[in-house]
């Protein structure tokens, strides 16, 4: 794989190739979200992935210079990201004041 050298070169692999892989791992991490059983956690878990994929999106552009590589780095660049969202949403937005 060649890493994109033009301004169109870069947002045609964005959109056929590193935005398919984000929404694919998305979906990997909405599906384990639905089974979270504390409502609270999970609505946390949801929003996060809904108000906030853009920043898997915009972090997995980073796939593009892994070349072979590029489906790993965006898995972990996509998971690591929905972390980070995820516990920023339970600091500033969950109601429980259990740390448990």
């Amino acid at each position: 794989m060649k890493v994109p050298t033009t301004p169109w070169t870069l947002l045609s692999k964005v959109y056929k190739e590193v935005l398919p892989d984000v929404r694919l791992c998305l979906g990997s991490w909405r599906q384990r979200a639905m089974e979270i059983p504390n409502n609270q956690l999970r609505t946390q878990a949801l929003s996060s992935l809904t108000e906030k994929a853009f920043h898997c999106e915009g972090g997995a552009v980073y796939g593009l210079l892994a070349g072979e590589e590029r489906n790993k780095i965006i898995t972990f660049i996509v998971a690591y990201q929905t972390i980070s969202d995820y516990l920023d949403n339970l600091c500033d937005r969950s109601t429980s004041l259990d740390e448990k």
